[in-house]
């Protein structure tokens, strides 16, 4: 799981859709979604779309970007 997480933190600008995660971490996208839902508790693209809210966060508290060069920045275009 600690795989999937690293790699969804280095993609959060162009998100990566849930079979080319699995595909990276040697996993089909069933198991992926069923391990991240009974490690972490929420599902996959809850757990990628918190990351991303995250590092929204991040950068609206600690840079002068702008909202929208911030949200491109989250992977939310």
């Amino acid at each position: 799981m600690s795989d999937a997480l690293t790699i969804m933190s280095e993609n959060l600008e162009d998100v990566l859709p849930i079979c080319q995660l699995a595909i990276k971490i040697g996993s089909s996208p069933r198991q992926l979604k069923r391990c991240c839902k009974e490690c972490l508790g929420v599902p996959s693209m809850k757990m990628y779309r918190d990351l991303r809210l995250s590092r929204a966060h991040q950068l609206l508290a600690q840079t002068d970007l702008s909202i929208s060069e911030i949200s491109v920045a989250s992977g939310f275009n």
